[in-house]
């Protein structure tokens, strides 16, 4: 058996071993969210104040483009869903070590929640430390207001249903096909397949729109 204590014990010992990912996934939302807002709010505070600029409009277009990320976020969560995937399943089926406790097996069940549940806080509180960060800036150089923090929440649960979907997805194929070259091309196919789709009904849409 595997008791609470233990549970968290290798928990808290997984996550610490894979605190590269957690620095890498904190990169990554760093130059994704606060940067370039960072650099945009600069740029529209200068123009604000030497042309005049409708300031509403302005903070629409950041709520639009940076903090929903304008298809980059979606991108960048279904690359390191992917990525953390076959990370936690090369974890999960680590042939050279056991997890012990007392010199008792830690329960297969329990390795598998407490190494995706890691991979699924990493990104949680990555991301959604970077869509803080983002809505601080905004604030400290006074353009923010309380549209972004309606679309920070509904970008987090957007994202967050998004890296789940796209995580378990790699999870199955791994287990199904026992090959991660396999998994991670299966998993490719599955994911963007609806969006492949999605843009030849909007090409045709448009071409049948242009010809009338």
């Amino acid at each position: 058996m595997t008791s609470k204590n233990s549970f968290w014990k290798f928990s808290i010992w997984n996550l610490k071993k894979r605190t590269w990912t957690f620095a890498l996934s904190s990169v990554i939302w760093f130059f994704a969210l606060p940067v370039p807002m960072f650099m945009e709010v600069q740029r529209i505070v200068e123009n604000i104040g030497y042309a005049g600029t409708d300031a509403s409009w302005q903070q629409q277009m950041l709520i639009n483009t940076f903090m929903a990320g304008a298809g980059v976020h979606a991108f960048l969560t279904i690359v390191f869903a992917i990525f953390l995937g076959v990370q936690s399943f090369a974890w999960n089926n680590h042939q050279q070590k056991v997890d012990l406790y007392k010199s008792v097996p830690v329960k297969a069940s329990a390795r598998f929640w407490y190494i995706n549940g890691n991979s699924l806080l990493i990104f949680s509180v990555t991301y959604g430390c970077g869509l803080i960060l983002a809505n601080a800036i905004a604030a400290f150089l006074g353009l923010w207001c309380s549209a972004f923090l309606y679309a920070a929440l509904y970008s987090f649960f957007i994202h967050m249903l998004l890296f789940i979907a796209v995580y378990f997805v790699v999870i199955i194929a791994q287990h199904l096909t026992g090959n991660v070259i396999l998994a991670v091309m299966g998993s490719a196919i599955l994911i963007f397949i609806e969006a492949a789709c999605q843009l030849m009904i909007e090409g045709f849409k448009n071409i049948f729109f242009n010809t009338i």
